[in-house]
């Protein structure tokens, strides 16, 4: 099999559990800032949370719009949804700072994620992060879940000015870290995000297929992982 010495791997969800890590922060928040006045009950704003939330981070993704414009649209859109009367944007932007504040000290893990990359480094792997989120944010992420110390090298949209998928992150990491495209691998749970994006300089990818078990690419992948203690076996 092809050797690899690089690994590029994601953050949010791909080792660090953000999902589940945001669902305790957004409970915390509904009830601390009563955000029932808006939307009656928590699990109809969740829904209508992670709906919005998904599409503002795919307009991020694709430079539709800016990290503040990201900030500021993470809770007034799905407020505005749920009210006849719009919350006001002070109000929203306090919202995220407390939801972002509680969010980055959460410690969850995606199962396995620990004992990966244990096993990574062992066998003599170079290891970076890759990833769209605030690096600030990143960093106390990876400190307070114990990850920091696994990897070589962390890149955010945040240093290259750009997210992923777009070529230019690519470049910047490659850069970066001094890696070859022909040896480096991609690990992450975003097939368009992560796979297609570093496929697009030549660099192999690993699609951890955490959302949808029956996905099945469009377009070949090197390899599709439904959990991570699979990847084990593989590099």
């Amino acid at each position: 099999m092809k050797k690899y010495t690089d690994l590029f791997l994601d953050l949010d969800d791909t080792l660090y559990d953000t999902y589940g890590n945001a669902m305790i922060a957004l409970k915390e928040i509904f009830e601390s800032f009563h955000l029932e006045v808006y939307a009656g009950d928590f699990d109809t704003f969740v829904q209508h949370y992670w709906r919005s939330n998904t599409k503002i981070w795919n307009q991020y993704a694709h430079g539709k719009i800016t990290r503040d414009q990201l900030d500021q649209q993470r809770f007034m859109n799905p407020l505005s949804e749920l009210s006849d009367v719009p919350p006001q944007e002070a109000f929203c932007m306090e919202v995220n700072e407390a939801f972002l504040n509680l969010c980055v000290v959460q410690k969850g893990l995606i199962e396995g994620a620990v004992h990966l990359l244990e096993n990574l480094r062992e066998k003599g792997y170079r290891m970076h992060i890759c990833s769209n989120g605030v690096r600030k944010n990143q960093i106390i992420k990876m400190t307070s879940s114990g990850l920091i110390g696994y990897f070589d090298t962390i890149i955010t949209s945040d240093d290259v000015g750009i997210a992923k998928p777009a070529i230019a992150f690519w470049q910047y990491a490659l850069q970066q870290t001094g890696a070859n495209s022909k040896n480096t691998l991609m690990i992450g749970d975003n097939y368009e995000t992560d796979i297609l994006g570093a496929q697009s300089v030549g660099i192999d990818g690993m699609l951890f297929n955490r959302w949808q078990k029956d996905f099945i690419p469009p377009k070949p992948v090197a390899f599709v992982v439904n959990e991570l203690k699979e990847i084990e076996h593989i590099l």
